[in-house]
């Protein structure tokens, strides 16, 4: 049976997030204090955000975001908030463009299911897309990511605090990151493993069977 909740404390808020002392009874035992965080605004299933893996011409694009908490850079995809009463497809375009500078037509924004970022302590849920056959949106650092110039670090800070430059890398360098810890963000590597078995699906289905 699943423990009972006997109180709830709140501990923390900001714009985005609430952080809760919630105390536990179970089968003979008791937890005190067991922290949740849940976002101010959730839609339907606890979704909470999206995360996005954008690709142009076989090429994936991931942001060299710093991390506070980690005190370092982490290779990611695109991630963010729904707005409040957004269609999460149109929050995962949006999210693509506010900080790549790419844009994806809604038909080429392939979904990639759901997860959850931490299910010990966070009751929120994303989702996540692969969008296909991006194009730059007009924006200076797209165009030189694109082209392969943009220094590390040197990504819109504006837009968000420690948010890094774009980076192109070719479908084998992202399975070597993704295999030997160069990537370790857990949405990143669902969103990744996710959009290559897709992509393998459907090279499958598109390929002529010329057996005989």
């Amino acid at each position: 049976m699943p423990p009972i909740l006997t109180s709830r404390r709140l501990v923390y808020a900001n714009s985005k997030w609430r952080a809760y002392a919630d105390d536990l009874r179970g089968d003979g035992t008791t937890v005190d204090g067991y922290l949740v965080v849940e976002p101010m605004h959730a839609g339907p299933d606890m979704v909470t955000g999206v995360a996005v893996l954008g690709e142009t011409d076989g090429r994936f694009a991931l942001l060299h975001n710093h991390r506070h908490p980690l005190g370092q850079r982490s290779w990611e995809m695109v991630k963010g908030f729904i707005d409040a009463g957004e269609n999460p497809a149109d929050a995962a375009r949006r999210e693509l463009t506010e900080e790549t500078g790419l844009a994806c037509d809604p038909e080429d924004l392939v979904p990639l299911g759901s997860f959850t970022p931490e299910g010990a302590t966070m009751a929120a849920r994303g989702l996540l897309f692969l969008a296909r056959r991006c194009r730059p949106s007009g924006r200076p650092d797209t165009a030189a990511a694109i082209s392969g110039t943009v220094p590390d670090g040197s990504g819109p800070d504006e837009i968000e605090i420690g948010l890094g430059a774009t980076t192109l890398f070719d479908l084998e360098t992202v399975e070597r990151m993704a295999g030997n810890s160069e990537i370790e963000d857990a949405a990143t590597l669902i969103g990744i493993y996710r959009a290559l078995a897709w992509l393998k699906r459907e090279c499958r289905e598109t390929t002529p069977n010329t057996s005989s």
